[in-house]
């Protein structure tokens, strides 16, 4: 990944006239660097953390990649692009909204219901799990696993209602299934639940993350194979 500013990151924001919160529209979007655009691929805009779903990926070249949301404060908003040649760029852009924005953190006008998943894994990569898991709800993704159990329920009873409720469940992919991993992975595909799975390999990158969550959400959430984990959960 190169940190540069191969490319250009241009925005607009105009306040809405019958606002009473001085909201505003904004739109973000790249221009031509040293690098034309036509080099890219896609682009994945991370917004704040008080998005439901901060990982927005934008695909259509036309619009020079651009993303249209609105809020009421201006946050950081770190850009990753995927240039066609496989390399990836990492930008950064600090939201303006003019003279007339609240000086308090962005919230979205239009609250989304999260994604809900499951996360099975086997005691042997709890701490792999741990990793995926964090990073994951700052992807703004809502996560339960079998170490979430309250007191007044039994595990049974608690793996099979997140199970159900689920939107898919995650299984993490290792040599060894412990007697838990199994039954929760039965209970899944017996209520017909989609299974998405990351295997261990993924294990150094995730060893990485740890520790880091609190001061940089993008070391938190830039590992690929993480990242294409989250977009199929978002895309459910």
């Amino acid at each position: 990944m190169r940190n540069s500013n191969l490319y250009t990151v241009a925005q607009t924001s105009s306040l809405r006239p019958s606002s009473k919160k001085n909201y505003f529209d904004w739109e973000i979007w790249l221009e031509d660097g040293d690098k034309p655009i036509s080099e890219i691929d896609s682009v994945e805009y991370l917004l704040h953390s008080t998005f439901i779903n901060r990982l927005r990926t934008i695909k259509d070249p036309s619009t020079k990649f651009k993303l249209k949301l609105s809020g009421w404060g201006e946050f950081m908003i770190q850009v990753l692009v995927y240039e066609k040649s496989g390399e990836v760029v990492h930008l950064n852009h600090w939201l303006k909204l003019g003279d007339n924005y609240s000086n308090i953190e962005e919230i979205p006008e239009e609250k989304e219901t999260p994604k809900k998943i499951f996360l099975s894994y086997s005691s042997s990569d709890a701490k792999f799990a741990k990793a995926v898991e964090s990073t994951l709800i700052e992807l703004g993704i809502d996560v339960k696993t079998s170490s979430d159990i309250p007191t007044e329920m039994s595990i049974s009873e608690y793996i099979d209602d997140s199970i159900s409720s689920s939107d898919a469940v995650v299984a993490i992919e290792s040599d060894y299934k412990d007697h838990w991993q199994e039954k929760e992975l039965e209970i899944a595909k017996n209520a017909e639940k989609q299974t998405i799975s990351i295997s261990t390999e993924t294990k150094s990158a995730a060893s990485k993350m740890e520790g880091k969550f609190a001061s940089s959400t993008m070391n938190a959430s830039t590992d690929p194979d993480i990242i294409s984990l989250a977009q199929s959960i978002l895309k459910l």
